[in-house]
Formats: C-alpha cells, structure tokens, sequence
C-alpha cells in the first residue's frame, strides 16, 4: 500500500501497527514512512529493534529503517551475523545492501566488509553465496577480490556462484 503511494491507505496501516505479528507492524510503518508519515513509523520501527532474533522482526525493522535513511538498526544487523542460526545470518546478508548508501568514512558502517567476510568464512555455503549475491551489485572493489576467493571455495555451489557473479562483472 505504501509503494502505491495511496494516502487512503494511512487508516488501515495504522491499525496494522497494533498488529500481534512484529513482521505485519514492520511492513506497516515502512509503508506508512513512505506515505509521509515518518514519526508514528519511526517509533514502531525503533521499537522493534530490540525483538528476538527469528521470532520478532528486528531485522526488517533495521531494514525499513535503513531504506528510510536511519542506520539506528546496523549494530542489530551485524550482531545477527554472528547468530548461531543460519537462518538469522541469511537474514541478516539480506538487509546489508540496505546500509550501503549509509556507509562512508567515520559512520562505522561497513557493510560490504561485512558481506566479504561471511563470504569468506560463514560456516553455511547458502549464506556465504548469499553474501557473495548480495554484495555483487554494490560497486565496490572489495567485491572483485572476494570474488576470486569463493572460486576457490570447498562448495561447489559457492564456487558457480563466484564464477557466475565474475563473469557478470566482466561484462
């Protein structure tokens, strides 16, 4: 409702905000911020941050908040990566690229050094080509250097991953 850009929406996502799912109440703030009203989206976006890994939605609160232009959820996103669940670590490789326009000298973010070293060592070869996927459309030239290592990946399917990502990159 909130890509559509429909200002009739603002009632029926409001009441999603009271929703007893954190990933409904997410989805409904960022619509909602996209609609312009940011304050109200903000605080529920803020809220869940603090949320369970896997159970609650603080990982799509990050996100939202990051495609808002908010890096208040980053810390939350990198903590996930170190998450026992391989689930939480896909989750949290799929908000990184969010952070990339946020990233800079002295912001603290760095989420393609973050995405290269899942890459490089996350125990998962789903998450490591996750995070291969994730940061290739980045631009930034770590991304070719990562891409050479993961050619040389144990998993064969991290390894066509890489090869499929150089061969793009070539062109």
């Amino acid at each position: 409702m909130g890509l559509a850009g429909d200002p009739r929406a603002r009632l029926a996502l409001e009441g999603a905000l009271g929703d007893g799912e954190a990933r409904v109440r997410v989805e409904a703030a960022l619509a909602l911020a996209r609609l312009g009203w940011r304050d109200r989206a903000d605080a529920v976006l803020t809220d869940e941050l603090v949320g369970e890994f896997f159970r609650d939605a603080h990982l799509r609160a990050a996100r939202a908040l990051a495609l808002l232009g908010d890096d208040s959820g980053y810390g939350r996103v990198t903590d996930a990566l170190a998450s026992a669940l391989a689930s939480n670590r896909a989750e949290a490789v799929a908000a990184l690229p969010v952070f990339v326009p946020l990233a800079g000298p002295g912001t603290g973010i760095d989420p393609v050094g973050a995405l290269v070293a899942v890459a490089g060592r996350d125990p998962e070869p789903i998450v490591r080509g996750d995070a291969l996927t994730a940061m290739a459309g980045t631009g930034d030239p770590r991304v070719a250097d990562a891409l050479v290592r993961a050619r040389r990946d144990a998993d064969p399917g991290v390894r066509a991953i890489a090869e499929r990502l150089s061969r793009g990159a070539a062109e």
